[in-house]
């Protein structure tokens, strides 16, 4: 029985949506700790709570991440599409 495998594009488009998802989890837990320093300098209080977000929507980021690089969609480039090319400078 073949294993089925979603299309060429839609493994890219979403290897992309995770892409924009690793960067706003890194940018916003960034943001996330240095809050909590300002906060913890000006405080006093120094409950470790960027750790809370850090590990909930991390589980959520390695969750898209299994869905986006999924054994499914192993072998999907660019290049496996026809016609079209990567992208990139020209």
């Amino acid at each position: 029985m073949r294993r089925w495998h979603p299309p060429a594009a839609t493994v890219l488009a979403r290897r992309r949506w995770f892409a924009r998802h690793l960067l706003a989890y890194a940018v916003g837990n960034a943001l996330a700790v240095v809050v909590w320093s300002a906060v913890g300098l000006v405080t006093g209080a120094w409950f470790p709570w960027p750790l809370l977000s850090l590990a909930g929507w991390g589980l959520l980021v390695h969750l898209h991440s299994w869905w986006a690089y999924g054994p499914a969609s192993r072998m999907v480039t660019e290049t496996t599409i026809p016609g079209r090319t990567p992208p990139g400078p020209s």
